[in-house]
């Protein structure tokens, strides 16, 4: 892996020099869109839909858009933009780690320790653990600042960026606001009998296929259809 950040975690006298390494990565089957007679690539093309033209990158320039004025942005306007250079993370509070909700959690990071002598990110790791809390912070991540969470994920410091509250949408379902009544008896789900535990894990059944293979099959199978209709048509 390679770190997409180096700083430190600092709050008060304490400073804790860390590297943040994305947690994840996708595993997702890419797929490309391609003209079916001869397989070439299909490209996109950037056209202008007042003059028609197709048009360059190096002419794309960005621009805001309210619905009744339009304002073109340059490079030069948005590092203009006030961006915080820090390389701290700052943490702002502690909080009991059951106040944050799930739904505000967005990507997921790991801290490394670059201490010679990692004896503050250990502790601060115990101190969250035993206390069960987990510190509120700020970051600024590709210029972007905001704020995040840091927590305790077995022997590592986690970072977990945090959605703003106005990215959660308001919804009023019917359903769930139905005024039946479930009764105190006769109208509970039992967990255990709607899924058993087996004694034994159950074998798979069959051959684990690969993925690329099976879309492999299914498109020859597709294909051989087509002339097999073309031949009888």
């Amino acid at each position: 892996m390679r770190a997409i950040w180096t700083g430190s975690i600092a709050f008060g006298l304490v400073n804790v020099p860390v590297k943040l390494y994305s947690a994840t990565e996708s595993h997702d089957v890419r797929m490309h869109q391609v003209h079916e007679k001869d397989g070439g690539r299909i490209r996109n093309q950037h056209r202008c839909q007042e003059c028609g033209k197709v048009i360059d990158y190096e002419n794309i320039v960005k621009a805001y858009d309210d619905g009744d004025h339009r304002v073109i942005l340059s490079d030069e306007d948005f590092e203009a933009l006030p961006a915080d250079d820090s390389d701290d993370l700052d943490v702002l509070q502690f909080v009991p780690s059951d106040q944050i909700d799930p739904i505000m959690l967005e990507k997921s990071y790991f801290l490394e320790p670059t201490s010679k002598t990692p004896k503050a990110y250990l502790l601060l790791r115990q101190t969250l653990e035993d206390t069960d809390r987990t510190a509120i912070v700020k970051i600024t991540l590709r210029t972007r600042t905001r704020l995040a969470i840091l927590r305790v994920c077995g022997k590592l410091l986690m970072l977990q960026t945090l959605r703003w509250a106005d990215e959660i949408r308001d919804v009023d379902f019917k359903g769930v606001n139905s005024r039946a009544q479930i009764s105190d008896q006769g109208e509970t789900l039992d967990l255990e009998e709607a899924f058993p535990e087996d004694e034994e894990d159950e074998a798979p059944s069959g051959d684990v296929i690969d993925l690329m293979e099976a879309l492999c099959k299914s498109v020859h199978s597709i294909r051989s259809q087509k002339q097999t209709k073309k031949r009888t048509g």
